[in-house]
């Protein structure tokens, strides 16, 4: 019987796979947000994408510069509201509440 954190890491590989896969054939860019379909009777995972920089630290790999993004999970409704009122909103909201830069859903959405 898979334990708790057995689920989680299940979730986060199929995210992670699902938007590697997709990366392969675009971009993807901080601001930006991603919808990643589940089984036939379950509902999308959202997710909006930062710029992970901590410390304002850039990323350098040789001599090109990078960015690292963070793949935040989000309720559906707080998708919406990146998508109407863009995403630094939405990030804006998810860190006056103290819940950035976690994708805990096991909260109130902030939108």
């Amino acid at each position: 019987m898979p334990t708790p954190f057995d689920l989680i890491e299940r979730e986060v590989c199929h995210i992670f796979t699902t938007i590697g896969l997709f990366s392969q054939e675009a971009v993807l860019n901080p601001g930006e947000t991603c919808e990643v379909p589940n089984g036939d009777d379950e509902e999308n995972t959202y997710v909006v994408l930062d710029l992970y920089e901590p410390d304002n630290k850039e990323l350098i790999v040789g001599t090109r510069k990078h960015h690292l993004l963070l793949c935040i999970t989000v309720f559906a409704s707080e998708l919406d509201f990146a998508r109407e009122n863009g995403t630094s909103e939405l990030l804006q909201k998810l860190k006056e509440a103290g819940y950035y830069p976690y994708s805990d859903l096991d909260r109130e959405p902030v939108a």
